[in-house]
Formats: structure tokens, sequence, C-alpha cells
């Protein structure tokens, strides 16, 4: 499966107090999905931009993996993600997904920082549509 997408940041912390960007953030990404088995393994590769602040542009990545816990409704992930451009930031994520539906699920991690640049640690959440 071949995903295009719009992920958008919100500032819903303070700069000044070191708890976040304050600014909203645009990324159009490319995301592929890939089932083996009872696996799933989904990677995305995106372009970030800020819109209302000065921060150079970066691109992004993320891979994930995912196990189906109960009857393929929730599943278990741990998922690698990052960026290049200005400073460079890792982290792991591991978290949980709900799927309502084949094309409707919400999903948290809690991503954990594996570099300088990165923070410590951060809440994800996530809820989709298919078309």
């Amino acid at each position: 499966v071949v995903v295009f997408g719009l992920e958008t940041g919100l500032p819903t912390g303070s700069r000044s107090r070191e708890l976040g960007e304050g600014a909203v953030e645009l990324e159009p990404f490319i995301a592929l999905l890939k089932d083996f088995g009872r696996f799933s393994i989904q990677g995305n590769f995106g372009w970030s931009k800020q819109v209302n602040r000065e921060r150079e542009d970066r691109f992004t990545y993320n891979w994930a993996l995912a196990a189906p816990l109960l009857e393929r409704k929730v599943h278990v992930l741990v998922e690698m993600n990052g960026d290049w451009g200005r400073e460079p930031q890792t982290a792991v994520a591991p978290g949980l997904k709900y799927n309502f539906t084949d094309e409707v699920f919400i999903g948290a991690a809690v991503p954990l920082g594996l570099n300088e640049h990165t923070p410590d640690w951060g809440i994800v959440t996530q809820f989709q549509i298919g078309f």
C-alpha cells in the first residue's frame, strides 16, 4: 500500500519555556505499508516546513513494526523516527494502535530521545481514516 498524506503540527507549548516549537508545521509525506503474515511494516519519508517561524526545512523519516494482540483490533508497535536538517533528531517510540475498522484507527506512542538534540520523551497521538 502506498499513501500520500499531510501531517500538521500545532503550537501546543511555550517556546520560551522550551515546551515545544511554538509554530505551525506542515509536512507532506509518502508512506509505504506491507503486511508479512501477522506483522506489518510501515515506513514514510516527508518534508517538513514551519509556516510561521524562520526554522530551516527538514526531511523526516519513520519506520514502524506492528504486531496484533487481540483479534487484529489492538496492535503493539515500535517506531524509529527522526529527521535530517538543523540539528538531527532520532527517537524510538513504543506504542499501541486500536482498529475500529480496516480504514479507521487511533494510536498513541511515547517517543524516547536517542541523541542530544532529541527531547527525552513525548506523547504522540494519531487518528487515521482511509478512503
